[in-house]
């Protein structure tokens, strides 16, 4: 006879796969309503072309709104994602810009999942709040639209930052391969959205403050500045041409 923990675990899959499903068909209905990337996006095609005509170095200025001189001051990690996907399948850029958004925020769906069952335990809990944030419009709908392209990856990366970032608190140790992983996952997301690189800085403070903290705090910050660094060395171009704002 199946135990009753491993029906638990299979009902909870089922319910959060047809969850996925109900998500995609939600967020289809308005993508597929218009032909181009929802509600905006034209700033960020325009810094993708730029960041492609530039070889994939941060150019100083964007084309975009011309004869303004914009500063690309902008973490242009999703750029690079849009354009390699452009040049590498052939995939028209505008397209790119239209459905990337929504397969982002897609598999972020899971990662929340994994966050909310080791932040609320076993049991339906995870599953109510993983409903909730794959149906309800806070959940998807600035992440979807044209403009959604840099939340949507950098919400993806933070979510797994925290997963990871979670697990290496719990296991206590102040160096761990979970550890660095949290730290180059919490530096992909700086590249792709300041904002929410914050926010991920912040909840991680508060992970720490419930749960104590590693045994050596010290090696747990070097690990994390470890995958921290690249990304900064990446946007500081970036970071400084916004003097000129």
């Amino acid at each position: 006879m199946t135990s009753s923990p491993r029906r638990e675990k299979q009902a909870a899959i089922l319910v959060l796969a047809f969850c996925i499903f109900l998500a995609a068909i939600i967020r289809l209905q308005l993508l597929l309503a218009t032909p181009r990337p929802l509600n905006d996006g034209g700033l960020f095609l325009a810094m993708t072309r730029d960041l492609q005509a530039a070889g994939y170095r941060l150019p100083e200025f964007t084309t975009y709104n011309l004869p303004d001189r914009i500063p690309y001051a902008y973490p242009p990690l999703s750029f690079a994602l849009a354009g390699a996907l452009n040049q590498l399948l052939g995939a028209d850029l505008l397209q790119v810009l239209r459905w990337l958004p929504f397969v982002l925020n897609m598999l972020s769906i899971l990662p929340f999942y994994l966050l909310a069952k080791r932040i609320l335990g076993d049991g339906r809990k995870p599953l109510y709040a993983t409903i909730a944030y794959a149906l309800l419009k806070p959940g998807y709908f600035w992440y979807i639209m044209g403009g959604g392209l840099t939340r949507s990856l950098g919400l993806l990366c933070s979510l797994w930052a925290l997963v990871f970032f979670w697990d290496a608190l719990r296991a206590g140790r102040w160096f761990s391969g979970r550890l660095l992983a949290a730290g180059v996952l919490l530096g992909l997301t700086a590249c792709s959205h300041i904002e929410i690189t914050l926010l991920t800085a912040g909840v991680m403070a508060l992970f720490c403050c419930f749960q104590g903290g590693f045994r050596r705090p010290t090696g747990g910050r070097c690990c994390t500045f470890t995958g921290w660094r690249p990304s900064w060395r990446l946007l500081a171009p970036a970071a400084s041409s916004r003097k000129a704002l």
